[in-house]
């Protein structure tokens, strides 16, 4: 806990982007100049509109492009925050953390928690179920860094044993003193990040939630559960059918999605590795 709540301040792109999800009147040039103000992102971004999973055409060389031709505004900086709050966090050290399978179902969360939210009787905002699914397992993402040999033994066992996604918090729980969701609510405290993104993170696999912002939760969950399905190659889970009773949604509306999305799988699982490696 004392390491989390020491953490370094965000950092003056992660503060710019975050008062840049809000505005109305952010042009293609300011979000670029932003962005460009941090090499290592600006190349991850690049790469990114280079990436099988958007299909371009024709090669992106720069930010702009990147915005303008492939990605488009909103993409971009919600993409841009997630691996700016994600940068922090060194996890080679955790024998156990499949870094791949952790961007697959962040950027998996985050693509399929968009047409959920619109599958709703009275639709959310497409921008916080979007940014909530890409840090929605930001705590863990966390733990993993900063407490490597202890959350390796951990995740090895749970994979190991094939135990349970919320019998695994438990187990963490039990190690640190913290569950991965007490974790993402110290950062999201700690970086003062928008309220319904610490809702999620906050209340990360909790399907009995029903806070201000349980369904915004709740379709992350039930996107999260998804994504998970698809990159270990399940038809279903029970983790899913919680979500959906919670919504109130049919398995239909699941099962439609993951049909439009399964041709896309595999351009999902390149580009999480290249988010591993870069």
């Amino acid at each position: 806990m004392r390491q989390l709540q020491s953490l370094a301040p965000l950092p003056v792109v992660a503060r710019r982007l975050l008062q840049d999800l809000e505005r109305d009147d952010l042009s293609l040039g300011q979000l670029a100049s932003v962005i460009e103000m941090d090499p290592g992102l600006t190349a991850r971004i690049v790469g990114l509109a280079n990436s099988a999973y958007f299909a371009s055409g024709r090669p992106v060389s720069n930010v702009t492009d990147a915005v303008g031709r492939v990605l488009g505004l909103d993409l971009v900086k919600n993409l841009a925050l997630g691996i700016v709050l994600s940068g922090p966090f060194d996890t080679r050290r955790c024998a156990g953390f499949d870094t791949e399978a952790f961007w697959f179902r962040a950027m998996g969360s985050a693509t399929l928690a968009v047409p959920l939210a619109q599958a709703l009787d009275s639709p959310l905002e497409h921008d916080w179920v979007y940014l909530g699914g890409l840090l929605h397992e930001l705590g863990l993402l966390a733990l993993c860094a900063l407490c490597p040999d202890a959350m390796s033994r951990v995740l090895s066992a749970a994979r190991n044993e094939a135990v349970r996604e919320d019998t695994v918090s438990m187990c963490v729980h039990a190690e640190l003193g913290l569950t991965p969701a007490e974790a993402g609510a110290v950062l999201a405290r700690r970086w003062r990040l928008p309220s319904p993104v610490a809702a999620v993170m906050t209340q990360c696999g909790d399907h009995e939630y029903r806070g201000e912002y349980w369904r915004t939760n709740a379709v992350v969950g039930l996107a999260s559960a998804v994504a998970k399905d698809l990159y270990e190659e399940r038809e279903d889970s029970d983790l899913r059918n919680r979500w959906l009773v919670a919504l109130g949604l049919p398995a239909r509306t699941v099962s439609d999605l993951v049909e439009r999305h399964r041709p896309r799988v595999e351009s999902l699982r390149a580009l999480s590795r290249h988010m591993a490696s870069s």
